[in-house]
């Protein structure tokens, strides 16, 4: 009986050595300028509002992922991380998401029956981030894509933050080094072309809180910057929300006459859309 006690005793001790230290955790500052406790190696995540789930599977952590808002199922198009990881469709819903839900208390009920001991959020105010805190009892980190969005100073360090969390430090710096190197090399080639060469461009199709057609562009749209292109959106006056983003009516696009025009995926089912119903306004 005492060996039988003995041996069960030493398995539970070995055990016990090998699960990391239960409550230990570590303070960081988020993208919101929150200072956050949060697990010192989180095993179960969700992540809330548009992007978050992106920069997840970018470091390659969506083995943590515990739930997924209804509008990645609803519209995979245009998200080539959620194609390049399919079984993201089976796990359970936390929310609906969209624009509708940015910057609202998520699905409460539903967040909790995910279990995660750590939610990774964007586009969330931080007193609002703290009440969802507070009330679930689960750290939220705000995360930021920046004004500039996609490759915005912002969403380097939200990714070196995400990194260190989720231990996936060298992965995050990969991928800010290879952002770094792409708009590196596009200088290269594109930095030395004289400003009366330079393409007029224009990009259509681009989200704001949802999709729109091709009247939604947005000034500083980094992947024209980088190219040195000419981006008509600047050529507008009026903006949605005093942002980046830019609606233009269809008489003025034509008016603004761009050498080429550029479709976002987001946008481009509704393009399609309106392209049918009106094909003479698409003709060159």
């Amino acid at each position: 009986m005492r060996n039988r006690i003995a041996c069960l005793l030493a398995v539970l001790l070995s055990v016990w050595l090998c699960v990391p230290a239960m409550g230990a955790e570590r303070t960081v500052t988020d993208l919101a300028g929150r200072r956050v406790s949060v697990p010192e190696q989180p095993k179960r995540i969700i992540c809330i509002g548009p992007g978050a789930l992106r920069l997840i599977v970018y470091l390659q952590a969506q083995d943590r992922v515990v739930g997924v808002e209804s509008m990645e199922l609803r519209e995979p198009a245009g998200r080539p991380y959620w194609l390049a990881q399919p079984q993201l469709k089976t796990l359970p819903v936390i929310g609906p998401g969209g624009p509708g839900a940015i910057n609202k208390k998520p699905d409460m009920e539903a967040v909790l029956q995910a279990a995660p001991d750590l939610i990774f959020v964007t586009y969330m105010d931080g007193p609002l981030a703290d009440t969802v805190a507070a009330t679930l009892g689960i750290p939220v980190v705000v995360l930021s894509y920046g004004e500039l969005a996609v490759f915005d100073t912002a969403v380097y360090t939200s990714l070196r933050l995400v990194g260190t969390l989720l231990g996936r430090q060298e992965r995050a710096e990969a991928i800010v080094a290879y952002l770094e190197g792409l708009r590196q090399d596009l200088d290269r080639r594109t930095g030395g072309i004289p400003e009366d060469e330079k393409p007029r461009a224009y990009m259509g199709g681009i989200g704001y809180r949802g999709s729109h057609g091709i009247e939604s562009t947005q000034r500083q749209y980094i992947p024209l910057d980088w190219n040195h292109a000419i981006n008509l959106a600047n050529a507008v006056g009026s903006t949605a929300g005093g942002g980046s983003h830019v609606v233009v009516d269809k008489e003025a696009l034509l008016g603004l006459d761009p050498d080429v025009i550029f479709i976002d995926g987001g946008g481009l089912a509704l393009v399609a859309e309106d392209h049918a119903k009106k094909p003479e306004f698409y003709q060159p």
